[in-house]
C-alpha cells in the first residue's frame, strides 16, 4: 500500500487514543524523569495537552536506491502510526506515538521529546498545513511532508543536513529530497548508524 492507493489513516480514533493516554504519560511523568520525558516540571504534564497529529510514512531503503525522479508518492508507505506532539506551557514538550497494532489503535510510545519539538518546530518553519511525517528510517531521516498549493509533494527536513544542503523547515520538493537522499541510501551498509 502507498501514498497514492486509498491509505487515509483513521486519525480521529487514533487522536481517542492518544487523548485518553494523557493520563497514563502524566503518571509516567515523575519528580526524577520530568526533564528526560521533555517537561519544566512533573506538574505540567499533568495539564499538557494534545498537538497536531502527523500521520507517518516510511520510505524504504531499497525502494530509495532505486528512486530514479518522478512521482516521489509511490514511495510513502503508510506505517498505520501517528505521532502527537504532547503541548505544555504553550509549547511542544513531548510526544505520544499511537499505532494500529492490528487489534485497533494502541498508545506504543511516550517521550521522545526532542524528535517530537523538531517535528513540531518543522510543521511551524514549513507552513505545511496537512502535514505528515515521512521517515526514512535506515537513514534516521524525518521530513514534514505536505501538498503544496499547486498538489505537488514537497519534504521540509526536521533537522539541517549540511551534507545535502536541505536546511531545517526549508520545504523542497520530494523527489529533489529523495534524490539528494540517494546517495546516502547506495552507501549505507546495512549496520545501525
Amino acid at each position: 500500500q502507498t501514498m497514492t492507493q486509498s491509505s487515509a489513516v483513521d486519525v480521529r480514533q487514533a487522536g481517542e487514543v492518544a487523548g485518553k493516554s494523557l493520563s497514563t504519560l502524566s503518571q509516567l511523568v515523575t519528580e526524577q524523569n520530568f526533564r528526560a520525558m521533555g517537561f519544566e516540571s512533573a506538574k505540567e504534564a499533568a495539564g499538557a495537552s494534545l498537538g497536531t497529529p502527523l500521520p507517518v510514512y516510511m520510505v524504504q531503503l531499497d525502494e530509495l536506491r532505486q528512486y530514479a525522479g518522478g512521482d516521489p508518492a509511490p514511495l510513502l508507505k503508510p506505517l498505520s502510526q501517528v505521532l502527537f506532539p504532547v503541548v505544555a506551557g504553550g509549547a511542544t514538550r513531548s510526544g505520544i506515538t499511537v499505532e494500529n497494532t492490528g487489534k485497533g489503535w494502541q498508545a506504543t510510545g511516550f517521550g521522545s521529546p526532542s524528535l517530537s519539538r523538531a517535528l513540531a518546530q518543522g510543521v511551524q518553519a514549513s507552513g505545511a498545513g496537512n502535514a505528515f511525517a515521512v521517515h526514512v528510517a535506515a537513514l534516521r531521516t524525518y521530513f514534514i511532508g505536505f501538498r503544496d498549493g499547486g498538489g505537488n509533494l514537497m519534504f521540509a527536513p526536521i533537522r539541517d543536513e549540511p551534507e545535502l544542503q536541505l536546511r531545517a523547515g526549508v520545504a523542497i520538493p520530494a523527489s529533489q529530497a529523495l534524490l539528494a537522499l540517494k546517495p546516502a541510501a547506495l552507501q549505507y551498509n546495512e549496520l545501525p548508524l
